[in-house]
């Protein structure tokens, strides 16, 4: 038996102001062992983001498997916010989200109000989306966000980093030619 809880980590391709959506990649794995490489399609600034995760994992043989979902950060494609209650929900798996430096929730809430304008709905349901974004904490260098915290997260910190950092190697690497940069 393997050791370790099975994670599935998110990563988006770089966003192109030409293109409509972006690559989404997802590495499975486990402590030192990546089982599973999944790819989708994200739209760039959209509202699909949840939807496209969710489908990634119910096509997938893992998708009974999968105990924590982790990204690096809570938007994907540019502000295409995860919805963290309903992916949780859906999937029956703890989200937990990675950042190197510690996000600003104003800074998310004024591109937010910016970038949808005049449209309300868009607007109200993403203010939404952040506002239910629970506090972080800091774990090996990195600020974690999950609904509960506890020795399990503390455990599966590093897994989840390196597999996220992988899935955005191989997202990177695909759509340019070659990865670079850091998550």
């Amino acid at each position: 038996m393997k050791r370790g809880v099975r994670i599935a980590a998110f990563a988006t391709a770089p966003i192109s102001k030409r293109e409509v959506d972006t690559l989404l990649v997802c590495i499975i794995g486990r402590e030192g062992c990546i089982e599973g490489v999944l790819s989708s399609r994200v739209r760039i600034n959209g509202t699909d983001s949840t939807g496209a995760i969710i489908d990634t994992l119910r096509r997938s043989r893992f998708r009974d498997q999968i105990r924590v979902i982790a990204l690096n950060g809570i938007s994907m494609a540019g502000l295409n916010i995860v919805d963290a209650t309903r992916l949780e929900k859906t999937m029956g798996a703890k989200l937990v989200v990675l950042t190197r430096r510690r996000p600003s929730k104003a800074r998310m809430l004024s591109a937010v109000r910016r970038f949808y304008g005049a449209d309300r709905a868009s607007r109200e349901r993403a203010v939404s989306l952040l506002e239910s974004i629970g506090r972080s904490v800091h774990i090996d260098g990195f600020y974690v966000y999950c609904e509960s915290t506890g020795p399990d997260i503390n455990n599966i910190v590093g897994t989840a980093y390196e597999l996220l950092r992988i899935a955005h190697m191989v997202a990177r690497g695909v759509s340019t030619g070659e990865s670079a940069g850091r998550i």
